[in-house]
């Protein structure tokens, strides 16, 4: 079994490293540019790389061809953008690897309510943001 991280738009980050240590030893990060850390220095300036060079559709689809070269029983992890590329997949994406999915804070789900998961997905909201309600 491997943990699959995808990261948000900050990329692969030490921080990010040391929490996928914490959920499981045998884990890969997924992350919009390939393994390079960017570096940010702010939210905005991460968004704006992100939505200008890549995009959540791209994403998705690094997030699918990552997938397809695993051999073993995949348990997926997803902050914000990373959660919302889980999101995009999973109404499409059937594959008998994948065990379950866990997506914490993917506000872009919202955009996408149609998707019906082909596998067990936990979504986590936060109660409220500043660019984002959560409404019943």
């Amino acid at each position: 079994m491997i943990s699959v991280i995808v990261a948000d738009i900050f990329g692969k980050t030490p921080a990010l490293e040391e929490l996928a240590n914490i959920i499981c030893k045998n884990h890969l990060i997924v992350d919009p540019y390939d393994g390079q850390y960017k570096m940010f220095q702010t939210e905005s300036d991460a968004y704006e790389y992100f939505s200008s060079n890549i995009g959540l559709g791209n994403y998705s689809k690094h997030l699918i061809n990552s997938l397809t070269n695993l051999d073993s029983s995949v348990n997926l992890v997803g902050f914000s953008i990373g959660a919302a590329a889980i999101w995009n997949l999973s109404g499409s994406f059937a594959s008998s690897r994948i065990k379950k999915a866990i997506c914490f804070y993917g506000s872009q789900i919202r955009n996408n309510r149609k998707v019906v998961p082909l596998f067990p997905v936990t979504l986590v909201f936060p109660k409220q943001k500043n660019t984002f309600r959560y409404q019943n």
